[in-house]
């Protein structure tokens, strides 16, 4: 036989789990990269109360003089380097009639697309 409704609620027994302070700390001291910033700050301030004990001539002192452009070099893909080359060899510098060349634009680039891809192109060194 079943169990009456009533009895059914009664016997269910309800439990929630509390949250875990697991994730409320950050360590930020261990995500600061620069030496001197991570010599100076403290975990127990705020960031705001850290950066206003800072002396700014520190910050300033740590930076280079000159920063690095780590961003890798545009390149054109297979097919684009093809395309880009038929149209560099018909119509040199003329971008208004590249944009207009259905057939060797077949993606039917704009101005700006065809003037970046041909930079791209022309910066590339070839074999």
């Amino acid at each position: 036989m079943a169990i009456k409704l009533s009895r059914r609620r009664t016997i269910k027994k309800v439990s929630r789990r509390t949250k875990s302070n697991k994730h409320k700390y950050v360590d930020l001291e261990k995500q600061i990269r620069d030496r001197n910033l991570r010599a100076v700050w403290d975990n127990k301030r705020t960031i705001n109360q850290n950066f206003e004990a800072l002396d700014p001539k520190v910050i300033i002192d740590s930076l280079p003089e000159v920063f690095d452009d780590n961003r890798p070099p545009l390149t054109l893909g297979e097919r684009d380097e093809i395309i880009v080359r038929r149209l560099y060899e018909r119509y040199k510098d003329n971008f208004g009639l590249m944009v207009k060349d259905i057939k060797l634009n077949p993606y039917q680039w704009t101005l700006k697309q065809c003037q970046k891809k041909v930079d791209i192109y022309l910066t590339k060194p070839r074999i």
